[in-house]
């Protein structure tokens, strides 16, 4: 469905395969297609922690480690924004809450009876 634009795996993909340049590549060939369409603001990356297995968002995270999210979290914002904010950079907002993601259930806050934040391991 990705229509004129590139297609590449989902961003747990990514996590899985854990590579930061290959991360930034694809970051890149985003922000080429966006600038070409004229999106100037890209509403990812997606770096909450993928640590509730039931959560239907998991896909679109780098995976449940903070350390894998942090790494390519910063590849993917450089590939987006290059090394200094410029007319050739596409904004990145990363979402949601930063190392957020786990909810009570597996639920989703964007609605009203998942709200509840949990944090295994006292986090």
């Amino acid at each position: 469905i990705a229509g004129p634009f590139s297609q590449w795996p989902e961003f747990l993909g990514f996590g899985a395969i854990d590579d930061p340049e290959l991360t930034r590549r694809f970051a890149e060939v985003v922000r080429r297609e966006y600038l070409a369409v004229g999106i100037r603001t890209a509403l990812h990356p997606q770096i909450d922690l993928a640590t509730e297995p039931r959560w239907a968002r998991a896909s679109g995270t780098f995976g449940q480690s903070a350390e894998v999210t942090g790494r390519l979290g910063v590849a993917y914002t450089l590939g987006l924004q290059g090394d200094e904010l410029g007319a050739e950079s596409v904004s990145a907002m990363a979402k949601h809450f930063p190392g957020g993601g786990p909810q009570l259930d597996g639920e989703d806050p964007h609605f009203s009876y998942g709200r509840e934040q949990v944090y295994p391991g006292g986090r």
